[in-house]
């Protein structure tokens, strides 16, 4: 079994997207969704309120919708 040495490194995009933005993001692509009134407790238990994309989350949902092959 390995070990770590030290804590595995996260790389913060320069792009800052706040939470309820992407929660918002979510309820407008899945607005039926049964699990859709859980993801506001989900996302403030994680104590996150802003993360660092590598994209801006407008270019990120663009092409989220994009699907290859048949």
């Amino acid at each position: 079994m390995g070990a770590y040495l030290c804590p595995p490194a996260v790389v913060h995009g320069e792009h800052a997207v706040k939470t309820d933005q992407i929660l918002a993001e979510v309820r407008s692509r899945h607005p039926q969704a049964s699990w859709l009134p859980r993801i506001d407790g989900i996302a403030a238990s994680t104590g996150i309120t802003s993360r660092g994309w590598m994209l801006p989350l407008e270019t990120a949902a663009a092409n989220s919708g994009r699907r290859s092959g048949p």
